[in-house]
């Protein structure tokens, strides 16, 4: 049997940002048809000799705003392109967050760093991606505007969650909405909230979390859900077990009393569940706990979850992020876990796994076959 965990397994280096599209998120449109993100400085032409010095930055940020007063027709004589040309001491003092912005977005946002695009207004869409390429002084694109003056571009592969702002802590909402244009948004106070609405299924250093979608949910039977959740709560008590190393206890205990016996809310960081129809559950907890919850359920709602089917298991991963030795400890828990539980209990998992899959379509983003 393989399984595909399909589980972001972040690296202790994956930093956040956020990035404007512009004053006013005049890009937003632009970036979201794109495949990357462009700082608003039409004609800037980066090099490490210009990165590494202030004030040859300033002349060039001087140089395109120029550009962009003559594009919008405010001056009518072209300006010069030679940065040399501009004065920058009437300038310094303003244009020292547009130095913070070049410098953040050519060498501190680094590839596989994830990055988040605020549109206008709290409902509409948050674009989430992960930077696909090192910052370089060659990466530029050119807009019909501007056709002489291409704008610092990096690229990016796009994620397809769907969240707004007013799905954020007020913390988080208006960390995004800071004036700089690169935005770093600290995974010490944000990194799990992030993570949980970027990736179905994830696991770092701060927590491991796990959406549990609910697709069939028709919103007409108070008991459609049950088996969803008794299931989730079942597969935490698991886990706990494992942790605490108690497995040898539940061998001949029932699905309902190892739920009753050993479930622990102190297994879990955060516990989510929204139901407009269709619904879904989110499961954030300690360690590796979320991506075992995933695939528990993977494996519940496949009727797989018994010791011969996880016996010669294979795991795969095809999530960005990848970790060959967080991927094995992770098939070593999920035997050692399966393993435990008596074939009766397993037997009356995998019925539970069947109801809330036919009910309302009970999944996560792991796969078996």
């Amino acid at each position: 049997m393989r399984i595909d965990i399909n589980a972001a397994l972040l690296p202790d280096n994956a930093k956040i940002w956020a990035f404007h599209a512009g004053k006013g998120k005049k890009y937003f449109s632009q970036i979201e048809a794109g495949e990357g993100i462009f700082l608003d400085y039409p004609g800037l032409r980066a090099s490490n000799r210009m990165l590494a010095s202030d004030n040859l930055i300033k002349q060039h940020v001087m140089m395109s705003e120029a550009v962009k007063k003559y594009y919008s027709r405010q001056e009518i004589n072209e300006p010069s392109r030679r940065p040399g040309d501009y004065n920058i001491a009437r300038s310094d003092r303003y244009m020292s967050s547009d130095v913070t912005n070049i410098k953040r977005f050519y060498t501190e946002m680094q590839k596989g760093d994830i990055v988040l695009i605020p549109p206008r207004g709290q409902y509409n869409r948050i674009l989430a991606g992960i930077l696909g390429s090192q910052g370089s002084v060659r990466g530029t694109i050119t807009l019909d505007r501007y056709p002489r003056d291409p704008f610092p571009y990096r690229q990016v592969r796009w994620l397809s969650p769907s969240f707004a702002k007013r799905d954020l802590s007020t913390e988080l909402s208006r960390r995004l909405e800071n004036p700089h244009a690169v935005i770093p948004v600290h995974r010490e106070a944000f990194g799990v909230e992030v993570f949980s609405h970027v990736f179905l299924s994830f696991m770092s250093r701060e927590a491991s979390g796990a959406d549990i979608e609910c697709p069939g949910y028709r919103g007409r039977n108070p008991l459609e859900t049950l088996e969803t959740q008794q299931i989730i709560a079942f597969l935490i008590a698991l886990y706990g077990l494992h942790d605490r190393e108690e497995l040898g206890e539940i061998r001949n205990k029932s699905f309902s009393q190892i739920i009753s016996e050993y479930y622990s809310e102190e297994d879990v960081v955060d516990f989510e569940q929204s139901f407009h129809s269709p619904g879904f559950y989110r499961v954030v907890g300690r360690r590796s706990l979320g991506v075992f919850v995933a695939v528990g359920l993977a494996l519940l709602v496949s009727g797989k979850f018994n010791e011969a089917n996880v016996e010669g298991m294979q795991i795969e991963n095809s999530s960005e992020y990848k970790d060959r030795r967080s991927e094995e400890e992770l098939k070593n828990i999920i035997k050692t876990i399966v393993k435990s539980v008596s074939n009766s209990t397993s037997e009356e998992a995998n019925d539970k796994g069947k109801k809330a899959k036919d009910q309302v379509g009970a999944k996560t983003s792991s796969e078996t076959e």
